[in-house]
């Protein structure tokens, strides 16, 4: 099979290696679509549970490419709160936010990195596997041959500002920000998975397994989601171990396994095996979703029937087992899933001790309330720069030049300024400021690069003009004129 066969060949077999997965909360697979990032089919799918369908889907079926509505190994996705798909496009060396159109395809309305240009400057990445969006509106990624891992400050419709990172770490798969401002990262290179906090950043703990299977068997050799579960636990996928198991950090180095599902070491689909899992995610009805990507699958087990796993531990399935496909529910080589949801969950944890002061099992209870969310649509200002007469022009010349911008996205840009400087070397032409079409707004000029006032008289520096709202598709042009001394 052609993914396969990419796979064995250079760093991409060293990305098969290992994967971490560290979970995050979801409704019941039953009530809730999931975003399913199916690799070797590059495109990425919302999937309906009940019915199995895809609903919406990212991504030319088969097709490599950096065309319109096509990824390359697409490894990560992520719905954001304003309704549109973060994806990891890592052959393309690209992160693209999308905004869905349909029942397929979408708009890149955000891009970081050069379309199929391998890089480390700015706006440059190199394989990025793993991304999140954060609260305060920047992008984490993880650019996994770079060995970095990069919080971006987005800007316009195209790139952005590195504001924080860390390197080198040994080829990262996946970071995530934690709620105490620390990062949980999983670097293969190093078989490690680590927690980074400070300014700069170094380790605060670390886990490196140390089992019969080894460190090349640990989750951090693959594509992971890295995220704590509320009880402080992680979990943990490995792909050459094949099993998913959850881990009790303890201190800075280390902790203990507390749940497992997989039989270490021996790769399957009968009960209780897996074969290359890739990701794992705790639901909030307590089960345990698994990407079994060697299996062709996405499954649902009971978390609660360890260790005595039954046949019916499987309660639920994307995916024909050992079938790689593209038709109704097949996948090939599932990389990555996440529930498209979104609520308010709350968990209270139990701990007690018997009458000879003997810790007793911790006791949990949770609820958790579906939040309907409202889907937000950020503008898009486009703006360009022109001047007339253009080429060489002796003194004495007037230029004008105009300013020209049209709002490409679905939402409403505010409190918009635009600041212009009067070129060195010229005169501003008093009275020549004008908003000659589109939205209206007042115009104030400065006569020392700081301060502004409404007094065009000579000598200006620079002029401003200041619009209240720009709305969806409106579009204008803002003009000005100096002589040249």
């Amino acid at each position: 099979m052609e993914m396969y066969g990419r796979l064995k060949s250079g760093w991409l077999m060293g990305i098969m290696m290992l994967v971490l997965g560290i979970t995050q909360f979801a409704y019941a697979t039953t009530t809730t679509n999931l975003l399913i990032t199916d690799l070797a089919n590059s495109r990425v799918i919302e999937v309906d549970p009940i019915t199995h369908n895809v609903i919406w889907q990212y991504g030319q079926t088969g097709v490599y490419g950096t065309g319109t509505n096509q990824l390359s190994n697409p490894y990560e996705a992520a719905i954001l709160r304003n309704g549109n798909i973060l994806i990891a496009d890592g052959s393309n060396s690209r992160v693209i936010e999308v905004r869905p159109t349909g029942t397929s395809g979408g708009t890149i309305v955000w891009q970081y990195g050069q379309t199929g240009a391998i890089g480390s400057g700015p706006n440059q990445l190199n394989t990025p596997l793993d991304v999140k969006k954060l609260d305060n509106g920047n992008v984490l990624i993880a650019d996994d041959q770079n060995s970095r891992v990069i919080e971006v400050q987005p800007t316009g419709t195209s790139g952005g500002t590195i504001v924080w990172q860390y390197s080198p770490i040994g080829n990262p798969i996946e970071a995530e920000r934690l709620p105490d401002g620390s990062t949980l990262i999983a670097r293969y290179g190093a078989r490690q998975i680590i927690r980074v906090a400070g300014d700069p950043s170094v380790i605060v703990w670390s886990y490196t397994p140390e089992d019969s299977w080894g460190p090349y068997n640990m989750e951090s050799y693959g594509h992971a989601d890295v995220a704590p579960l509320t009880n402080g636990n992680i979990l943990i996928t490995g792909q050459y171990a094949s099993h998913v198991i959850e881990l009790q950090p303890t201190g800075t180095n280390g902790g203990t396994v507390v749940w497992k599902y997989g039989q270490t070491g021996v790769s399957g689909s009968g009960t209780s095996q897996l074969n290359f899992p890739y990701e794992a995610i705790r639901l909030v009805n307590g089960n345990t979703m698994i990407v079994d990507s060697g299996n062709q699958r996405v499954i649902e087990v009971k978390t609660s029937d360890y260790p005595g796993w039954t046949a019916a531990s499987i309660v639920w399935q994307q995916g024909q087992t050992g079938v790689s496909g593209s038709g109704w529910n097949q996948l090939n080589f599932p990389r990555d899933i996440e529930e498209i949801s979104r609520g308010i969950f709350n968990q209270v944890v139990v701990e007690y001790k018997d009458m000879a002061g003997m810790p007793q099992p911790i006791v949990t209870a949770w609820v958790f309330t579906p939040v309907v969310l409202p889907v937000v649509y950020p503008p898009v200002l486009q703006v360009t720069k022109t001047v007339s007469p253009s080429g060489t022009q002796t003194p004495g010349t007037e230029l004008t030049y105009t300013i020209a911008y049209h709002n490409t996205g679905q939402g409403t840009a505010t409190q918009v300024i635009f600041t212009d400087m009067v070129p060195p070397g010229t005169i501003y032409g008093t009275g020549t400021a004008v908003i000659a079409t589109g939205p209206t707004g007042a115009i104030t000029y400065s006569h020392n690069g700081s301060t502004y006032d409404s007094s065009d008289s000579a000598p200006v520096t620079h002029i401003r003009w200041s619009i209240p709202t720009i709305g969806p598709g409106e579009s204008g042009t803002l003009r000005f004129s100096v002589k040249i001394k």
